[in-house]
């Protein structure tokens, strides 16, 4: 019966032992699991904060270059305007010298008609002087065709006046 009893009481003892081991290993289990589960969690929140960080910087390398691609869009837009505005000028100055051409063709056409018009009526009164002084000469060779008549027909009646008085005297 000790034998039974010590056996028994090794055997309690015993199932104490494991049972003691058991919770001592469950515990020593749910320790190590529960620091696995903190680095497992703090990996995971590493892991996370990295993804964040890489998801941040990517997004800021994309509104970079989307940035410098508006930039670069602007400043195209920009060097077309100014190219477009210098055609505009090129344009304009060309059609206002071609204006300034025309103008400065028709003015010479206008100075030259006004030339052309000008020795025409200077032509014309010349002509009109001429046949007046033709005409002047005319009347004074007229006139002095008639008062050579007149003065012969005086000279020729003083002479038949002389000589009717000579011949009255005579007689």
């Amino acid at each position: 019966m000790v034998q039974e009893s010590s056996k028994k009481q090794q055997e309690v003892t015993a199932q104490r032992t494991q049972k003691i081991n058991a919770e001592r290993l469950t515990r020593e289990q749910r320790e190590e699991r529960a620091q696995g589960e903190l680095k497992l969690k703090q990996q995971q929140e590493a892991q996370a904060l990295k993804k964040q960080q890489m998801i941040d910087a990517l997004r800021l390398q994309q509104e970079e270059l989307q940035r410098k691609q508006l930039e670069e869009e602007a400043a195209a837009i920009l060097r077309q305007r100014e190219k477009d505005e210098a055609e505009e000028q090129a344009r304009k100055a060309k059609e206002s010298e071609e204006a300034r051409k025309a103008y400065e063709k028709q003015e010479a056409e206008r100075i030259a008609k006004e030339e052309e018009e000008k020795k025409k009526r200077l032509a014309e009164e010349e002509a009109l002087l001429a046949a007046d002084l033709a005409r002047a000469k005319k009347e004074k060779e007229d006139a002095l065709a008639k008062l050579e008549k007149e003065r012969q027909e005086a000279d020729a009646r003083k002479l038949l006046e002389n000589q009717m008085l000579q011949e009255e005297q005579e007689k």
